[in-house]
């Protein structure tokens, strides 16, 4: 199976979650790979495409078993043979493990999946300590 299989078989697994879990609804994908023409590719660079930036992002804050939060969710998948991490790949996984993120490289659906339950599993960060006090702030 290729990447894009994977991962959307993820989604589909995360939509027929959303009842159990409905921060499952703001999980989403990061447009940067794919090939783009030269036009295409311009524009999207303009528009603050940045190449490395991992596959799936869940906005979802919990709180870290060792201590501190974590700021939400990042996955980059893999398929489940034959696969490779960029460099630049890398430097997004440093960075966001560094900034408070969890963050896996998942060979495959089971993989990313298993990792996504670990980490809903972990207990939601308390409302004092989020920085989101109101519901409606941008209604």
């Amino acid at each position: 199976m290729n990447e894009e299989t994977e991962q959307r078989d993820l989604i589909r697994r995360a939509n027929d979650h959303l009842e159990q879990y409905p921060e499952l609804a703001w999980l989403h994908h990061v447009p940067n790979g794919g090939y783009r023409g030269r036009i295409t590719g311009a524009k999207m660079k303009a528009a603050g495409v940045k190449p490395g930036v991992l596959d799936l992002s869940l906005p979802a804050m919990r709180l870290n078993p060792a201590g501190g939060v974590y700021g939400g969710y990042y996955c980059e998948m893999k398929r489940t043979k034959g696969s490779t991490t960029s460099p630049a790949q890398k430097k997004w996984i440093r960075y966001l493990r560094g900034a408070g993120y969890a963050v896996a490289l998942c060979k495959g659906v089971e993989l990313a999946w298993s990792s996504l339950m670990w980490y809903l599993s972990l207990p939601p960060v308390p409302a004092l300590l989020s920085c989101n006090t109101t519901s409606d702030a941008v209604e």
